[in-house]
């Protein structure tokens, strides 16, 4: 079996989840939320503070990135990056 498609790019099955989101950090999590249909948009302190309309948002839980990524990679990375880095890697787990 050939591993790439008609246009040469290699062929890839996910077998494995990750989450990081703000219904929760594990699959688990983020499907019991689902389940209850319960909101995770709150009030949040810090935008209230600054010159917006919006006063909520839906954050994500906080996790240690530290047990992913070194601390200085974990700083150099912006947050959705760090977000979807550390939800692949759960993926590569759990696969």
């Amino acid at each position: 079996m050939n591993a790439r498609d008609a246009h040469g790019r290699f062929r890839v099955a996910v077998t494995g989840v990750g989450v990081k989101s703000p219904a929760g950090n594990t699959p688990e999590e983020a499907f019991q939320t689902f389940l209850a249909a319960k909101s995770t948009a709150a009030t949040v302190d810090r935008l209230a503070a600054e010159a917006v309309p919006v006063r909520f948002a839906c954050l994500v839980a906080p996790f240690e990135p530290e047990a992913y990524l070194t601390r200085r990679e974990a700083r150099q990375i912006d947050r959705v990056t760090l977000l979807a880095l550390c939800a692949a890697a759960d993926a590569v787990t759990d696969a």
